[in-house]
């Protein structure tokens, strides 16, 4: 089963791939994680915005090397978690997913989170920046709306039994 895991910045991915993978090792799977940050383009080829680099347009990302890293993955694991930013922009990858999750933050959860993230450094004027990174995912984050996801908040606790019947449903199925 391959899982894709969207949602803006600091919104839990990355936290809800490490708790249903923790899962189903618990259960004897293989399970593999493809992050989606691995697969940034050389920053030359990244556009500007205000002269700073753009990490929130498709342009930042290699999808094809997504793409086929999570092919190997399924290759290998039972079970994939495929989590990024614009987990679902790509309609190929998309398409390879048999269950989607969205985790949606409030505006302050974003706020609080992403003023305490330096990962990539810190930015001059972080207003504007935080607001075009709000604006960049709900223009190349969310999911087709032809696509069947489940929605999860990202502003509490994940509940890992709802996560874990979501998946077991949709194991059923395929």
């Amino acid at each position: 089963m391959i899982i894709g895991i969207g949602g803006i910045s600091r919104a839990g991915k990355g936290t809800l791939a490490d708790l249903i993978a923790a899962r189903y090792l618990s259960e004897g799977c293989t399970v593999g994680l493809v992050h989606q940050d691995t697969y940034i383009v050389d920053t030359v080829k990244i556009p500007k915005v205000r002269n700073i680099l753009d990490w929130e347009c498709p342009e930042s990302l290699d999808f094809d090397a997504f793409r086929k890293a999570i092919e190997s993955s399924a290759a290998k694991a039972d079970i994939v978690l495929a989590e990024g930013l614009m987990c679902f922009y790509d309609k190929v990858i998309n398409r390879m997913f048999d269950a989607r999750f969205l985790i949606e933050i409030t505006w302050t959860t974003f706020l609080r989170r992403k003023r305490n993230d330096y990962r990539w450094g810190a930015k001059p004027d972080p207003y504007w920046y935080l607001d075009h990174i709000w604006e960049s995912y709900y223009k190349y984050g969310l999911p087709d709306r032809d696509m069947p996801f489940v929605r999860l908040s990202g502003d509490t606790y994940f509940d890992m039994g709802y996560v874990m019947s979501i998946l077991s449903a949709e194991k059923k199925i395929n």
